[in-house]
This record gives structure tokens, C-alpha cells and sequence, in this order.
């Protein structure tokens, strides 16, 4: 138990020094470089180390970069593996290869086949679909894109708040 303690104890210490944008030694005490890739890694080996990450894959479909790169990056700090595409077709090819738990999927996408792609998902096993838009859930309720297939597991409104984000991605996963 004192073992542990001493652990968590160097652990903390490393969290400390990080969150005041100190510098950060690896396993071999060299100076790590970008602080922003040692913030994720580092989030990460924590996760790992003590069993609070996820081991789950998620694709991010929104033709809007910056929604990509900003949703991208929470997941990643929490320990989510994931990956991203601008398109459907971009998505598919992605989903064929890396194989991942949740698709998390813009409504209006620049190819509109979002109904075909919903049924192709549905064919395949062990994927979820949650739903991210500026529409109105009601809007996609009307258009029956809640109702498209039993993998649809919800939907997240533009814009949203990072709790309310995970909270949904953690029920869709579940």
C-alpha cells in the first residue's frame, strides 16, 4: 500500500507541475517539447495507469473543421481513440478500415447521403450513431433521422457544452 501511495503521491506532484505550464520530464528525465501533445499523451498514460479511460473508438463526420479539431480533442483528453472525416464518403472509407464503436455524425452534410450511409451502418455490428447538428432535435425527429435505424442512440445539439457532449457520447456507448 505505501508503494501505491508513493505513486500517486509522484503522480500528483507530475499533474501539479503540469497544470502550471511547467515543464514536464519523460521516463528518461529529458525535457518534454509541445506542451499541448504532452498534455494529451500524459492525460492519457493516466487514464491507462489507473483504469478510468476508454478503450472505445469514435468518428467524428462534420463537414465544419473546427468542430472536427475542437470535438476531436475533448474526446482525446478523455481517453477516446478517434478519428475524423469531412464527408460521408470520407467516413466510410474510415469506418471499413478502423472499425470504430460510435459514429458521432453531423445531420447536413455537403453530400446528403445521410440516410444511405444510416442504413449501410446499420448492416455492420457493434456501432452506434449519435447525432450532432444545428437542427433542432425535433427538426430531425420530423425528418425521421431519430427513427432511421435502433443504432441511432441520440443526438447532440449545436452548439453544446463539453459535459453535455460526454455525457451523451458515454449513454451511446454504453
Amino acid at each position: 500500500m505505501k508503494e501505491k501511495v508513493s505513486c500517486l503521491k509522484g503522480v500528483n506532484d507530475s499533474v501539479n507541475s503540469f497544470l502550471q505550464g511547467k515543464t514536464l520530464l519523460d521516463y528518461n528525465g529529458k525535457k518534454q517539447g509541445d506542451h499541448h501533445k504532452v498534455k494529451i499523451r500524459f492525460s492519457f498514460l493516466l487514464r491507462k495507469q489507473w483504469g478510468t479511460g476508454m478503450d472505445k473508438k469514435i468518428l467524428i463526420i462534420d463537414d465544419d473543421k473546427e468542430i472536427r479539431r475542437s470535438t476531436s480533442e475533448v474526446l482525446e483528453k478523455e481517453g477516446y481513440s478517434v478519428q475524423v472525416a469531412p464527408s460521408i464518403d470520407g467516413a466510410w472509407e474510415t469506418l471499413q478500415q478502423w472499425h470504430p464503436d460510435l459514429l458521432l455524425s453531423d445531420i447536413l452534410l455537403p453530400s446528403g447521403k445521410l440516410k444511405r450511409f444510416v442504413k449501410k451502418v446499420d448492416d455492420m455490428e457493434a456501432i452506434n450513431i449519435l447525432y450532432l447538428s444545428a437542427f433542432k432535435e425535433s427538426e430531425a425527429d420530423q425528418l425521421g433521422l431519430l427513427k432511421l435505424s435502433k443504432k441511432v442512440k441520440g443526438y447532440v445539439e449545436k452548439p453544446f457544452s463539453i459535459s453535455t457532449l460526454l455525457k451523451k457520447v458515454k449513454k451511446a456507448l454504453e
